[in-house]
Formats: C-alpha cells, structure tokens, sequence
C-alpha cells in the first residue's frame, strides 16, 4: 500500500502494485520498480522469531490472576513488566529447544509466576584448555543461585587477540546447551579452532527446576568473556 499527503502530492510511500514510491528529506517523490527482497531468512533467525512468537501466545493463554502473579513478581525483582519477564526467558527456552542446539533434547515447560525471589546468577569465566592434541578454549559455569538452570553457551568467530570487545554475531553452528544443578561447576571445550585467535563466548541461562520454591523460568543477564585458543600436545 502507498500512502500519499496531496495537494497534489507533497510525499508518497509505500508500494502500489510493482511501483515503490519514497520521499526525501527535502521533499522530492521518488518512484522505482519494487525489488523482491532477496536476503532470506536464515534458520535460526526463524527459530528466534517462532521462540518469540510462541512466548507471547504462552502469556495471551494465562488467566488475569496469572498475569497478575508474574506483574507482582516482576516488581519485586526488578521493576520490568510481568510480560517481559515471562516472554523473555519462555522466548530463550523456546529457541534452545526449537532449534535443536546441542546438549538439549527435552526442556519441561512452566508457565506459572516463580514462587522464589531473584534471578539465577551463574558464574561464566575463561578456564585452562586441556584437551590433549587439540586446538581450542573452555570456559568454566557455576550455577550459585539455588535453582537449577539450563545453561547455553555461544562462541564468536575467530578474531585478532588485540580485540576486548564483542556482542555478536555468534557461530551458531556451535552453540551448545546444558543443563546445570544448583552449586555444579561445568566446564565445557570448544575444539577445532585457530591457535593463537581470540573467541568471544556469550552465556544465557534460566531456571528450569521441578521442586517446590524453586519453581518457575526466568532468565539471568547475558555474560560475556573471551579466551585465546591454544594447542595442546
């Protein structure tokens, strides 16, 4: 559809049938042929937008009490909104699960308002690679909250070591999630990579217990460090 402001026309936009109109910031109307868009979707990028999409059908399926719950938990912890808590972690257990990452097959779903104060708090650090006869990184979590939590982990491309900063893109071909009990320590191993090249690894968590006040799925803040591949002999 084209929306266009007359008399006669002071600006036009949109598309009408294979003609897409734009005005510049000066007030000048262009028409061109509209272009089919060709950067299609990737796959996980469709996973991420059907995660987001269920989790708000999820919180649409809740009762007004329920929806009262998770507002009244949310202020307590945090001051966001109820839906953005809820839609938050359910999105993230949504991708884990939807697009098959690693280390993850079965994820118990919960809906209800968490019955616990907090959010989960994991440790996320660089730790010694020692896979013998390999090139590569770990990284050590620690789950110090008392829920347990699955844990997903994702690594950057390789990149020069004078670089200190990074927030994405990630290499989803080696994303990898886990789950991890409440005071567990896990260290998990990147191997293949380029010696000497610096690697940037995102951690996400949520909880995902099944035990009395320790119930309900929230989500934790991104961590994010870095590790310089070696090669082990």
């Amino acid at each position: 559809m084209a929306k266009i402001v007359s008399h006669v026309w002071s600006s036009a936009r949109g598309s009408v049938a294979g003609i897409t109109y734009l005005t510049t910031p000066s007030g000048a109307i262009i028409a061109r042929q509209r272009v089919i868009p060709v950067n299609a979707p990737s796959p996980f990028r469709t996973f991420i937008k059907n995660a987001l999409t269920e989790a708000v059908s999820d919180w649409d399926s809740l009762t007004v009490a329920q929806k009262a719950a998770w507002n009244t938990w949310a202020a307590a912890n945090g001051g966001l909104k109820g839906r953005q808590e809820f839609v938050a972690s359910q999105s993230l257990r949504n991708f884990i699960l939807g697009s098959g990452i690693a280390g993850v097959t079965v994820i118990l779903q919960n809906l209800i308002a968490p019955d616990f104060a907090g959010h989960p708090a994991v440790t996320h650090a660089a730790a010694p690679f020692v896979t013998p006869l390999m090139t590569g990184v770990a990284f050590k979590n620690r789950v110090t909250s008392p829920q347990k939590c699955i844990v997903m982990l994702e690594l950057s491309p390789a990149m020069s070591n004078g670089r200190y900063f990074w927030k994405g893109p990630w290499d989803t071909s080696r994303s990898i999630a886990f789950e991890l009990a409440a005071a567990a320590t896990v260290t998990t191993t990147f191997t293949g990579l380029n010696a000497g090249m610096r690697y940037y690894c995102r951690m996400r968590a949520y909880t995902a217990d099944t035990v009395s006040l320790k119930l309900g799925c929230v989500i934790n803040a991104p961590m994010i460090t870095y590790s310089d591949a070696v090669t082990n002999p």
